[in-house]
């Protein structure tokens, strides 16, 4: 005798409030702290307007650093978000040849699931 059991989806769709679609992306980077020392991370995800990545560090929200390589060079960013060890980061001036190489880049990368991490 089989039973069968339904699912009722109690998670309300998360909307997703960025101006640029996300794509997921997986690659180290350096985030260079404002105080001029250095720490490793993973990115997550990109957009043409910033980044999520997973690293141990002393930065809050609003504080600026910068990242590299973002589309092939180096991205000052603001922290405008931060859950546990995942910060999310908006990039402040990325060069034409920057942000075609993001572009490039995320042509080729799978859509990011928004509220996957909570970011």
């Amino acid at each position: 005798m089989q039973r069968t059991i339904e699912v009722e989806q109690t998670t309300p769709p998360v909307l997703d409030r960025r101006k640029r679609p996300r794509y997921r992306f997986s690659a180290p980077i350096t985030v260079w702290l404002p105080n001029g020392s250095s720490v490793r991370a993973i990115t997550l995800e990109i957009s043409e307007s910033g980044l999520s990545a997973c690293l141990t560090g002393p930065l809050t929200v609003g504080d600026t650093a910068d990242l590299e390589p973002v589309g092939g060079g180096r991205a000052q960013a603001i922290v405008r978000r931060k859950v546990g060890t995942v910060y999310g980061f908006e990039c402040l001036a990325l060069s034409e040849e920057q942000l075609a190489h993001i572009r490039a880049s995320c042509s080729r990368l799978p859509l990011y699931q928004s509220g996957v991490l909570g970011i």
